[in-house]
């Protein structure tokens, strides 16, 4: 306890950091989940909302294995359910956490320790690290850290005695952070970099590199081949080796200027022009930094190699120099890039102590403006997408979840105004065109509908694309068409539980009902937590008369959703088959306001 007290009394930045994050954690338990992948991640994931937990172990999500992470979602929805507040304050008390993690391990260096509440203090507020602290979908960043900063104490003080025991649960905690995401891969060539090589002689420490190292090999892979799966590796950015290296140079700049200067942050950046005056500008960039390095590590610098280790090798698995995604740069990969940054401006200036608490007063302050800038304009995914628009008017990504929240909100025009850009400025964009599709497919325009998955299923064939055609033709009446497309679906993935439920449908419109109910078994055991499943499939028992069979479906149905007056109507109508008492059943769905039910109930139950 005194020990705390100390800490807390140790420094007023930290004080100005507690209330500064206090205020910050008030107002983001008021803002909404990001339609970016929010959704897809936790509200709408059937693995956490109805807690498959070995599902977490066995399969990947978003090009990510992150089963630590996705307990903590479960944990979080067990406790919040879609109060999107609840899972802000869980990232941004991680975030804090993060900052204290820090704040102690500074304390180890004896050349920073008079520093530590600085560098708590603008790690904590500065506004490249919103990205990651209340995107519910990065909370998979902040665990990883969490897990990797108390793996860096744990090295600091096997470094220091030698200790089994610090060794043992380093690891431990190195592994825990892979398991969140693999955040920790470079953390080999960090400790290469800095530590005299004298002190890998020692079989404790070839133990841990090779450990770590073991690690970061497996991890990388399996990252790899899950990115390239779901598409997030692509051909879109493959350059020639001095174009790459050009643009990665650039983007280390980006990174520094956006640090100095954070009033200009986005969610998503336009992809730089290649110009030769930027290539060149890059290059230089890369040889004064691969100079200053050799030149450090020969004069035993060490504090500065950590800076500049800190800054530049977390950035090295997303400069581009392995195609990924549409985007150079992006805020969340500073999250610890930023600490070399500070650390650099540390060692540059401690000489005259003065100048360095002015100079970082100064990136304080700007910090606190840029975040009260930034911050407003994370409240509603709405107010992010339009925000960031203004830094890349013509970015199709923004365009088209921009488009999908419109869609959810009921603003069909603006929605269609955002798919036709998006569409206009990358015609090989499939989403912008399977969107559009399922707006005009909600406004029960199958024709118009058909002609934009036609155009996604010709840029890429994929399940969700033939399920959605699927159901336009439905809506057009074409069942043999709507049947095609539904086995083509589950032809490409036969996990299509959605496809499996409206060819169950069609087999039972056309009365082939054992057929049916084979279809529906599948949809039920691909996901049994889908209560049409269980009460579609309770009509085709009761049309073949396997009276109880129905009546178990029906009542699994109502144990799912017990607010659906029709399923305790058709319970009713199946007890009258058997010959129970339907009157509770129909006096419920008359109270959930299912009409059919009081003819029935007036005349079973005078």
């Amino acid at each position: 306890m005194k020990r705390l007290i100390h800490i807390f009394t140790e420094s007023p930045w930290i004080y100005t950091c507690l209330i500064l994050c206090s205020i910050i954690a008030y107002k983001v338990a008021h803002f909404s989940a990001i339609s970016w992948d929010d959704p897809e991640l936790v509200f709408n994931n059937k693995d956490v909302v109805h807690g498959q937990l070995i599902e977490f172990w066995v399969s990947s999500y978003q090009g990510m294995y992150m089963p630590l992470t996705m307990h903590l979602y479960r944990i979080q929805y067990l406790a919040f359910q879609n109060w999107a507040g609840g899972y802000h304050l869980t990232s941004w008390s991680l975030h804090v956490l993060n900052a204290f993690l820090i704040y102690n391990i500074f304390k180890r260096f004896d050349t920073l320790k008079h520093y530590r509440g600085l560098l708590m203090f603008v790690f904590a507020i500065h506004p490249l690290q919103f990205e990651n602290a209340i995107w519910i979908g990065e909370m998979k960043t902040l665990l990883a850290t969490s897990f990797l900063l108390s793996a860096i104490l744990q090295i600091i003080t096997f470094y220091k005695n030698k200790s089994k025991t610090s060794l043992a649960i380093s690891i431990l905690l190195v592994a825990c952070s892979f398991l969140c995401k693999p955040i920790a891969i470079t953390l080999p060539i960090l400790l290469l970099l800095v530590l005299p090589f004298s002190t890998f002689k020692d079989l404790k420490w070839k133990i841990l590199i090779f450990s770590l190292t073991l690690f970061s090999i497996v991890f990388s892979i399996i990252t790899y081949r899950l990115q390239v799966y779901d598409h997030f590796i692509n051909s879109s950015h493959i350059q020639i080796w001095w174009s790459t290296i050009g643009h990665s140079g650039w983007a280390i700049l980006h990174y520094l200027l956006q640090f100095f200067w954070p009033f200009s942050l986005s969610i998503l950046y336009p992809y730089p022009q290649l110009t030769i005056p930027m290539v060149i500008t890059g290059i230089c960039c890369w040889l004064l930094l691969l100079s200053l390095l050799v030149f450090l590590k020969i004069k035993q610098k060490n504090m500065l190699l950590m800076g500049i280790g800190v800054f530049i090798i977390p950035l090295l698995p997303v400069l581009q120099f392995i195609p990924f995604g549409e985007a150079l740069y992006a805020d969340r990969y500073m999250y610890i890039s930023v600490l070399g940054i500070c650390i650099i401006c540390i060692e540059l200036l401690k000489a005259f102590k003065p100048i360095t608490y002015v100079v970082f007063f100064m990136i304080g302050l700007i910090s606190t403006l840029g975040a009260l800038n930034y911050l407003p304009h994370w409240k509603t995914e709405t107010a992010l997408y339009e925000y960031a628009l203004q830094f890349d008017t013509d970015s199709y990504v923004l365009l088209n979840s921009l488009g999908v929240e419109y869609t959810r909100q009921g603003e069909s025009k603006k929605a269609l105004v955002c798919f036709t850009k998006a569409q206009r400025n990358n015609p090989k964009n499939y989403k912008a065109y399977y969107n559009c599709g399922l707006l005009y497919l909600k406004l029960q325009n199958a024709t118009i509908a058909i002609d934009h998955f036609n155009r996604s299923l010709t840029l890429y064939p994929y399940a969700k694309a033939y399920t959605a055609r699927g159901s336009a033709y439905l809506q057009l009446g074409d069942w043999p068409k709507a049947i095609s497309d539904f086995k083509q679906a589950l032809k490409l993935d036969s996990t299509q539980h959605k496809a499996w439920i409206l060819l169950a449908d069609c087999s039972q419109q056309f009365n082939l009902l054992p057929q049916a109910i084979t279809q529906y078994n599948k949809a039920i055991k691909l996901y049994p937590f889908d209560a049409e499943s269980f009460f579609k499939r309770g009509i085709c028992y009761g049309k073949q008369n396997q009276l109880q069979n129905a009546l178990l479906d029906f009542n699994s149905a109502i144990r799912l959703n017990p607010n659906n007056g029709a399923y305790f109507y058709w319970i009713g109508i199946t007890k009258i088959a058997l010959k129970y008492d339907p009157c509770a059943d129909f006096k419920q769905a008359m109270d959930l306001n299912y009409q059919a039910a009081i003819t029935l109930h007036l005349k079973y139950c005078k």
